[in-house]
Parts: structure tokens; sequence; C-alpha cells
């Protein structure tokens, strides 16, 4: 596989069409592809390998709730090289905004081409999110008493100079290398500094950085 030391778990049934979807994924992706049907258990045996691992649930085999939910009861937050997206997604406001502040970072609705499924996949795996931009409009604009709750941290007088500034980037939608030219700096300093902020403010992705600083800062 050319991405050694990644993975991908599709949580679904394991039935021969779903085998076949396991091999595709791994030959257009390079990247090793599992069929498992618990997420939970995939979600902390990875979490507990350190392994970078991308979870995609399938909405036709977990109902999108049970998924949220299972997410939900995990005994801590997804770290960041557990990452979990939803495909075979009915479109729902509601859940799409659940997913959201749960650190899901993929939202692939049913009549998505497997095209665009392989480009979202890599995009994630590259520390990115997959959501649409109607989600993310409505996020951002979401009365607080309207937004499903979410830890939140009180971290905002510890970040420091650089953090504060590769926050307001990415909280604009600028990837690793555009904050690295935008700062003049290298993308592994940008990734140092990322993995350190979302520590600090208890976040898990972009997402939910870019919500916290829009109500912390």
């Amino acid at each position: 596989m050319g991405d050694d030391g990644k993975r991908i778990c599709l949580i679904s049934g394991e039935n021969m069409q779903n085998q076949a979807f396991t091999l595709y994924l791994e030959e257009q992706t390079g990247i090793e592809c599992v069929l498992r049907r618990e997420l939970r258990r995939c979600a902390t045996s990875a979490a507990l390998a350190n392994q970078t691992t991308l979870i995609l649930a399938d909405c036709l085999f977990v109902h999108p709730d049970t998924i949220i939910q299972q997410i939900e009861q995990l005994p801590t937050a997804l770290p960041s090289n557990v990452m979990v997206a939803m495909i075979n997604l009915y479109g729902s406001t509601a859940i799409e905004l659940r997913a959201v502040v749960q650190g899901i970072r993929g939202l692939f609705e049913v009549a998505t081409d497997l095209d665009t499924l392989v480009r979202g996949i890599h995009a994630i795996i590259d520390g990115d999110v997959w959501i649409p931009r109607k989600v993310l409009v409505t996020a951002a604009f979401t009365n607080d008493e309207d937004r499903p709750k979410r830890r939140l941290s009180p971290a905002r007088t510890t970040l420091t100079r650089r953090e504060r500034e590769i926050l307001a980037l990415i909280s604009t939608g600028a990837s690793n290398d555009q904050v690295a030219d935008r700062l003049s700096i290298s993308p592994n300093t940008v990734r140092t500094h990322i993995y350190n902020l979302f520590r600090k403010i208890d976040v898990p992705n972009r997402m939910q950085a870019a919500l916290w600083s829009a109500e912390n800062l």
C-alpha cells in the first residue's frame, strides 16, 4: 500500500458487495481498507494503536443517530489520528449539525459519486474536512441556544500569538500549505501548532476550532 500506517475502516454489513467496495477503495486510495461492524470498537482500537484511521460509517447499515450516539458515548473525544465520516447519508440539517459538533470530519450523501468520495477520503486523511458548504454556513450562524451542546475549553488566554494567527487562518478555510505560505513557516510547523491549539481548546477538527474561535475570540 502507498500510505503505510494508515487505514480505512468501513462500518457496514459483511457481504460480498461491501467486500468488493473495500477492495475498490483500497485500489483507488492506496490505503489499506477493512470491513468492520462496530464503530466504537474500531475507534477505540485505532486510538490505542495510535494508527491514522478513517472510519467510514455506512448510514444504510447504521442509523445516523446511532453513529452520533456511539461517538458521544466514547470515554474521551476522538483523537486527531482517528477520523469519522458518514457515507450514504440522506440529508438532514439537524443530524448534519449534530455530526459536525461531535467531530465527524466528512458527510457524503447517498447520491455522492465514487470519484467524489475518493477525493473526500484523501482530503480527510490529509487533515481537512469534507462537509457540505450549506452545513458549514448553517453551523456558523446557528444561535447558541439552538446549537447542540459540545465541550468548550476555557483556553482563550493560553493560546500563543502564533496559535491565534493560525486559528484565524484555518477558520477561514485555509489549508496547512496556505497557512505555511502566509506565515512563512514550514507545513510541519503548522501541523505542530494546530495539534497544540486543538489540544488547548479541546476540539478534534477545523470545523469545531472555527466555531470555538467565533464564540471565544
